[in-house]
């Protein structure tokens, strides 16, 4: 039986998720947004994980919903991120444009 996003056993995992990051060093991390039907966007957030990557989009209000598919960013690769495809929502020609100059 999978937790209902909101229920307390729910919060309780994040939390408990959030604390486990607190000890890992800050990095960027993409995330792909989508349904099963289409792409609904993608973000590049500096976080400590996964979890604190996904509050990161929602604290910026450019989490658009759906599912989710999270990858840090090697540390190597970071530094050639344009700071404009940072913290926003990017549409698929922008994230095809990051992905053919990397």
């Amino acid at each position: 039986m999978s937790m209902k996003p909101g229920s307390p056993e729910w919060h309780r995992k994040v939390e408990a998720l959030l604390a486990a990051e607190s000890h890992q060093p800050m990095g960027l991390w993409y995330l792909s947004f989508a349904t099963d039907e289409k792409f609904l966007g993608a973000v590049i957030v500096e976080a400590r994980g996964h979890a604190s990557a996904l509050q990161e989009s929602h604290r910026l209000g450019i989490n658009p919903g759906g599912g989710v598919m999270h990858v840090p960013i090697s540390p190597s690769v970071a530094p050639t991120i344009p700071a404009g495809f940072r913290n926003r929502l990017l549409t698929r020609a922008e994230v095809d444009e990051l992905g053919a100059s990397m």
